[in-house]
């Protein structure tokens, strides 16, 4: 009779240490899948910046159209100015 009480002790013991340690697997698991969702979701706030950053690069500069930007070496050697009498 003891030696059935202590082996259902022991199973008892054995099974509460296995559960704990899936418990802890899982939560190690849970733990780095929401690191690489908020890793994921900063990258995707950087994607946003970065694009919208190239976007407004992309305009023509001193409130031109795309394509019509006034460089400064045309500006001051007064190319466009003659092209203008």
């Amino acid at each position: 009779m003891r030696a059935d009480l202590r082996r259902a002790f022991a199973l008892g013991v054995r099974e509460a240490r296995n559960d704990r340690r899936r418990r802890q697997a899982l939560d190690e698991k849970i733990t780095q899948l929401a690191a690489q969702l908020v890793t994921e979701e900063k990258v995707q706030g950087l994607y946003r910046k970065m694009d919208a950053f190239i976007d407004s690069m992309r305009s023509g500069g001193n409130g031109n159209p795309l394509g019509q930007s006034v460089g400064a070496t045309e500006r001051w050697t007064g190319s466009r100015a003659r092209r203008n009498r």
